[in-house]
């Protein structure tokens, strides 16, 4: 058996260092994958629900037609029009219930994809909350806003961010390669203590009985320049780091600039999509009064049908940039509490 106990050597503690920091750049790249993560899921979830909008806002246009197809058999059953109004409103019944299938489709594969990155079965339910795709406008700075607890940049946001304290393990890690390269002058000193048995035979017995104790100094005092070298490698890695720190501080200040900057255009043009849609619903309430009391042709009712539709899907598009924006800006502020 023996024992050694290390008196002197500053390899022990490098490798310790290393060891740590290596550890904690692992643990940053885990929560930014956590965090990226959670930015896909609430992306995911918001298409589903952008899809599920899509779904009731076809089927809505779907009763629209249907009444409108029923209107005009009357009218011409009662002679007050001829028959290819009838044609035309069926022509607008099978276009919607095209555009329906093709929203459930959307829809299914939304609620696939959802339940993949949660790690569920794909056929599972999805719990949807309406409210997010049915509030008119979101305020920055109130509780409903999905960016409302982000944070402003600054120095804090540093401190949030995982790639800066990766970036900052990195930098330790080689300042601690750089501290152990200068000190390659520095000797190891270590003790050691042997005792056993040694003889011939499996009979041990106290004459066979040996102790050794003895200190080891290794003394590397030439190398043929290669400390000065790994010297120099080390304080350009070092440099390089450093400099790695700077342009990351930069580009977070851009991508947080970028993120607020798209999240209020987001928000200004939701407002014009929804000022577009009671527009688009009051014209159709118009054209529709007017068509059934035979005031208005048929392709006025039709043409203000589509525009409600389209200005419907357009706000439910809005509104899916809106949310998607506001997880976008959450994710560059590293505001989610895990």
């Amino acid at each position: 058996m023996e024992v050694t106990l290390p008196i002197l050597n500053t390899e022990l503690q490098h490798n310790k260092e290393i060891s740590n920091e290596t550890i904690g750049a692992r643990q940053a790249d885990l929560e930014v994958y956590r965090r990226d993560l959670v930015r896909n899921i609430r992306q995911a979830y918001y298409q589903y629900l952008q899809t599920g909008k899509a779904v009731e806002i076809y089927n809505t246009a779907l009763g629209l037609v249907k009444e409108n197809r029923r209107v005009s058999g009357k009218f011409v059953e009662n002679h007050m029009a001829t028959r290819e109004i009838v044609l035309r409103a069926q022509a607008q019944v099978s276009e919607v219930e095209a555009s329906l299938i093709e929203a459930e489709n959307q829809r299914k594969n939304a609620a696939a994809y959802f339940n993949f990155l949660l790690n569920r079965s794909t056929d599972t339910e999805v719990l949807t909350d309406s409210s997010l795709m049915t509030t008119a406008t979101y305020d920055a700075g109130s509780g409903s806003s999905p960016a409302a607890n982000t944070f402003p940049a600054g120095p804090d946001l540093l401190a949030r961010r995982e790639e800066f304290n990766r970036l900052r393990s990195y930098q330790k890690i080689t300042a601690s390669n750089l501290k152990w390269d200068r000190a390659y002058l520095v000797p190891k000193l270590n003790a050691f203590y042997d005792v056993g048995f040694q003889g011939y035979g499996f009979h041990p017995d106290g004459s066979q009985f040996y102790q050794l104790a003895g200190i080891s100094l290794v003394w590397p005092l030439f190398k043929a320049g290669d400390n000065r070298l790994k010297i120099r490698q080390a304080e350009i890695d070092k440099a390089a780091l450093d400099e790695e720190y700077k342009q990351l501080t930069r580009q977070v200040s851009l991508e947080q600039e970028t993120a607020t900057n798209n999240y209020r255009s987001a928000q200004e043009a939701l407002r014009s999509l929804s000022d577009g849609v009671n527009s688009a619903r009051e014209a159709y309430r118009l054209a529709e009064r007017r068509f059934n009391e035979g005031q208005a042709l048929q392709i006025e009712l039709i043409d203000a049908r589509t525009q409600l539709t389209n200005s419907e899907i357009r706000y439910s598009l809005g509104r899916l940039s809106l949310l998607n924006r506001a997880a976008d800006l959450e994710r560059v502020n590293a505001a989610y509490k895990f």
